[in-house]
C-alpha cells in the first residue's frame, strides 16, 4: 500500500520503472506482479485526471487529454503512446496497457 509506493517512488538506479495509478485494478495488477516476482522497480505515480481543489482530494472524473499528459508526464507517454496506465519500462523496452 502506501507505505510501498513511498518507498518504490525513491527507488534510484532500477532500470524497470512501473508507471502506475493506485486506483486502477489494472495497474494493481502488474504492481502486485513486480512485487510477488520480488523485481527491484522505481514506482512512478501517474494522475489521469484534472485536479480540482474543491473535490474531495482534488480529485475529478475529467480525464486529462493526451497533449496535456505528455507535458505533465514526457516519459510516461513516451512508454505508453496512449497515455493509459500501467506502463512498464526496462531499460529500452516498453510494455503498456494490460501488461
Amino acid at each position: 500500500g502506501e507505505r510501498t509506493i513511498s518507498i518504490r517512488s525513491v527507488s534510484e538506479n532500477t532500470p524497470v520503472e512501473l508507471y502506475c495509478s493506485w486506483f486502477c485494478p489494472f495497474a494493481q495488477r502488474a504492481w502486485i506482479a513486480l512485487e510477488e516476482k520480488g523485481v527491484c522497480y522505481k514506482y512512478v505515480e501517474i494522475n489521469p485526471y484534472k485536479v480540482d481543489a474543491k473535490e474531495p482530494g482534488g480529485y475529478t472524473k475529467k480525464a486529462l487529454s493526451l497533449n496535456v499528459k505528455k507535458s505533465l508526464y514526457p516519459e510516461f507517454v513516451q512508454t505508453s503512446p496512449r497515455g493509459l496506465v500501467p506502463a512498464l519500462k526496462n531499460g529500452e523496452e516498453r510494455v503498456w496497457e494490460s501488461i
